[in-house]
């Protein structure tokens, strides 16, 4: 989905529905069928609409420069190479994600407390699907701090995705009073 904040509201629900019941119509997506939208930021783009909470919930929100013109044209004669998705390793994230949860509830759902700015601004925010997600990216960061951070604050915002990391770094840390 291209420019998907540029289309009318009529159309963006059309692909939540999309996103949401995986099915056009009467075909039903198969499952390995994910969604990929592009879109331009609000702020900068006069035509531009904040996505719906709902639909910005369901996409992590990652933010990139523009390919400068030499690569969009090394791409163009020799094609754009596909990276190779790596391997899911390190350590099991959904016990760590359960107890920041726990530990922090005021973000298990950002929307519901009420603040809801993240969701305002069409970005990722903390809420039960969004932990869910990224416990099932994180394992493919490969352990790589960056990384880790900038998925986070892709899928639940850089607010709780601060937090969040911070408490897991800590989490990490051996007991001074251990022996």
């Amino acid at each position: 989905m291209n420019e998907l904040n540029l289309a009318p509201m009529s159309v963006m629900n059309v692909c939540l529905r999309l996103v949401l019941e995986r099915a056009a119509h009467t075909i039903q997506l198969p499952d390995g069928v994910r969604f990929v939208g592009a879109s331009n930021d609000p702020t900068q783009v006069p035509t531009a609409q904040f996505l719906s909470a709902p639909m910005a919930n369901r996409f992590a929100h990652v933010e990139w420069e523009g390919l400068s013109g030499r690569d969009l044209l090394e791409g163009h004669l020799s094609g754009y190479p596909v990276p190779p998705l790596p391997a899911p390793v390190g350590k099991n994230w959904c016990p760590l994600v359960a107890e920041f949860v726990a530990a922090r509830p005021n973000m298990g759902c950002d929307f519901a407390s009420g603040n809801g700015e993240a969701a305002k601004a069409s970005r990722g925010y903390p809420t039960s699907r969004s932990w869910d997600a990224l416990c099932r990216v994180l394992p493919y960061a490969g352990g790589n701090p960056d990384t880790e951070r900038a998925l986070a604050d892709a899928i639940i915002g850089k607010a709780a995705s601060r937090e969040f990391i911070s408490h897991v770094r800590a989490a990490d840390l051996i007991d001074p009073k251990s022996d």
